[in-house]
């Protein structure tokens, strides 16, 4: 009963999520007096030379690299670097920041960046600088996060055109900080136009964040247009091209619209794009929105705060789905979607959700190692419509093994066997459970990262991951049960080849008519690997004989395709005769 509560929670939550999201808060953009600090900032800066160019690396006091080397890099283009670095604390970071200015024009962040490889270079260096600090052999950039003030935009536009360089970009905040040419010789009768060349690189990345897998921030002041389109322009032009509404806020409706000088005036908000407008026609009005940068970051980290998912808990455990960067989607092998008999699958609807479902059976004990079980959907399903439907919550419980359960996001009801990253990455497999255990260590939900048996289990279409799995997923030497529900369609070579890999290895498949023949080919390849098995009817299964640490092909007539995994404790039984330890009790 837990578990279905849960589930339908869950697949609440996720049907959703769109009007339940809590929005950023514009800041309010009041006059603000700065000055550099008397005290020195709480950390340490760095001089950081490329060739003739050279940025500052300021480190937070008590940053520490984490164990597996990731480090999330802040960088800041054309701001005062004290005022930038103050901001910064005062907005609470502690992630290391690069901050780079040159002059005053946009030319001359776009020249240095015109080096394609400058930027890569600049994030070597940052991890050298670190490692000379004290951090691992490991370290290095994982992640970027990027903002700017007026001419620093083309820096960042620069950036974007780079493939490298956008994949690791997770936001952009731009303090009122993107300007395009206007046409010179407009159509008689027309006014200018903005060269659309200008805008187009920062196209693809504004469509990401109305995904919801990017973040991106503009404020703009109303300062009008001169030789070039200023930020207003922009806006309007970007917003109108993807289609997006503007709305109007009402003068005196929220704090930020109270401003005299400066007020809230119009705000476009869809998924994680943001584009707040405010008014102010002056410099003054241009200034005022990089001196609120620390507010900006504030306003977004609240509201990530208020979108946070939590754990779910009763008697029986506790639940949480939660976002993984290392999940198979979104991935380039299905960045166009997915078409099936006439019908497309749509990446942004059927590709893109990274959720991995936690369930952390009561009475779990943790070690100085902990033990997974990995749970693959078939097609046309989801995380939370598994976790409710086969009772996986409930499962875990009945089979009392001392471990944690991680149900992975596939092809979202799409029928499709494609795993994205899991399937098409060697050691991806490796780098999602090394995240999911710094997670969980994290929350304080275990006491080590280290990872100790692996149990793969998969219904229907779950099969193709889970070989993929098998054959290079870089945890072999974890896996110990691969437990195959009506899940036996193909990549059948890596299956056997892994079963037939010693005692310490166990493979079990249950399986209706319709896969009698792929695991009769099965069967066929573990005799080619001289490799002994058991071929039962369901009827003469025992405990004592799952047991048995030898493949183990059961055969049924009474239950259908979804019955295996739903209708009973197929899973339970499997892993209560498992290599998993037992939970024990207080």
């Amino acid at each position: 009963m837990f578990a279905r509560i849960l589930g339908a929670l869950c697949a609440f939550l996720i049907a959703s999520g769109a009007q339940a999201k809590v929005l950023p808060e514009p800041p309010v953009m009041v006059k603000r007096d700065i000055a550099p600090s008397v005290k020195p900032p709480d950390g340490k800066s760095v001089t950081i030379k490329d060739g003739d160019v050279s940025f500052i690396l300021f480190v937070p006091r008590g940053y520490r690299v984490p164990a597996n080397g990731a480090v999330a890099l802040r960088v800041h283009f054309h701001t005062a670097t004290w005022f930038v670095i103050q901001e910064y604390l005062r907005a609470g970071h502690s992630e290391p920041l690069l901050v780079f200015n040159t002059g005053q024009s946009s030319a001359g962040f776009q020249q240095v960046f015109e080096d394609r490889e400058r930027f890569g270079r600049w994030l070597s260096l940052v991890a050298g600088e670190l490692r000379k600090q004290g951090a691992n052999e490991q370290t290095r950039v994982s992640a970027v996060d990027i903002s700017s003030f007026s001419a620093g935009y083309a820096a960042v536009r620069e950036l974007l055109k780079s493939g490298e360089y956008f994949r690791l970009i997770r936001s952009i905040i731009l303090c009122d900080s993107m300007y395009a040419g206007m046409e010179q010789q407009p159509a008689e009768g027309e006014t200018p136009r903005l060269i659309r060349e200008h805008l187009d690189p920062w196209l693809p990345f504004c469509r990401e964040a109305v995904r919801g897998r990017k973040t991106f921030v503009f404020t703009h002041s109303g300062v009008p247009p001169m030789k070039s389109a200023t930020g207003g322009t922009c806006a309007r032009e970007i917003i109108h091209i993807l289609d997006l509404p503007v709305y109007d806020v009402t003068p005196g409706s929220t704090p930020a619209s109270s401003d005299q000088d400066h007020p809230l005036k119009t705000r476009t908000d869809a998924g994680n794009f943001h584009v707040w407008g405010y008014g102010g026609i002056n410099g003054d009005a241009h200034l005022t929105h990089a001196r609120h940068l620390g507010d900006i970051w504030m306003a977004l980290d609240k509201a990530d705060l208020a979108n946070k998912p939590r754990w779910t808990s009763s008697d029986n455990g506790s639940l949480i789905l939660r976002p993984f960067a290392n999940a198979p989607y979104p991935y380039a092998s299905r960045a166009l979607g997915y078409d099936r008999d006439g019908k497309h699958y749509p990446a942004d609807r059927h590709y893109s959700d990274s959720t991995i479902g936690i369930f952390i059976p009561a009475g779990f004990k943790p070690g100085p190692e902990t033990d997974f079980v990995l749970y693959f959907h078939g097609h046309l399903n989801h995380v939370a419509k598994s976790i409710e439907d086969a009772d996986l919550p409930g499962q875990i419980v009945k089979s009392g093994v001392n471990a944690i359960l991680l149900v992975v996001q596939g092809p979202y009801e799409s029928p499709d066997s494609d795993d994205g990253r899991l399937q098409h990455e060697p050691g991806a497999f490796a780098a999602l459970m090394n995240e999911v255990a710094a997670f969980l260590k994290s929350e304080g939900r275990i006491s080590t990262e280290r990872i100790g048996r692996i149990v793969l289990s998969s219904h229907s279409g779950g099969y193709q991951v889970t070989s993929f799995i098998l054959h290079h997923g870089g945890m072999n030497d974890h896996i110990t049960d691969t437990l195959l529900l009506d899940s036996s369609y193909g990549a059948l070579e890596w299956i056997a080849g892994w079963a037939a890999g010693g005692r310490s290895r166990r493979l079990v498949s249950i399986y209706t008519a319709h896969l009698a023949e792929e695991n009769a080919e099965l069967m066929a390849l573990l005799d080619k690997a001289g490799c002994a098995y058991q071929n039962l009817e369901e009827t003469q299964v025992t405990n004592d004989i799952l047991r048995r640490r030898v493949p183990t092909f059961i055969s049924t007539k009474t239950l259908r395709h979804w019955d295996v995994i739903s209708k009973v404790d197929t899973l339970a039984d499997w892993l209560r005769t498992s290599a998993l330890e037992q939970r024990r009790k207080s």
